[in-house]
């Protein structure tokens, strides 16, 4: 009997604990990515074990859903596609698991009849020159969209 009190008192106590904001504000931007890159849907979702990186792949509406299987980059004109790639930190409310921890870079690829590559780096994110940039321009624009169920 006195268990049937006891218990019920005991998770009210513990559940009813104030709310704390715990949000990762490390993984978010302060303003320094263009505003255009992010409009859009997301295309795929990466993670390199190797460097601890976790990167997202944005589409714009116009940009095709099919990915282009030669390297001819103006078979999808008009489109913008943006990388944007976090570095990881363990969660701390989950064992094992990892969560974006700071902003790493920004890699905007527009595709009209030439391309536009642009490369952002640093912190805050700023302008830079990536000497890998015709490599990056063609795996970015040879990714193809997840297939979800």
């Amino acid at each position: 009997m006195r268990y049937k009190i006891i218990l019920p008192l005991t998770v009210l106590l513990f559940a009813c604990r104030q709310a704390t904001s715990e949000l990762n504000n490390a993984a978010e931007d302060n303003g320094s990515i263009p505003a255009h890159s992010l409009d859009g849907t997301v295309m795929n979702i990466f993670v390199n074990t190797k460097l601890n990186t976790t990167s997202t792949l944005y589409r714009n509406d116009i940009s095709r859903t099919d990915s282009a299987t030669d390297i001819d980059l103006d078979a999808r004109p008009a489109s913008m596609l943006t990388l944007v790639t976090w570095k990881q930190r363990p969660n701390p409310r989950w064992y094992g698991a990892n969560m974006p921890d700071s902003l790493l870079s920004v890699e905007t690829l527009r595709i009209h009849l030439d391309t536009f590559y642009e490369y952002y780096a640093g912190r805050p994110l700023k302008l830079a020159v990536n000497p890998d940039s015709t490599e990056r321009k063609i795996w970015i624009a040879r990714q193809e969209p997840m297939i979800l169920p």
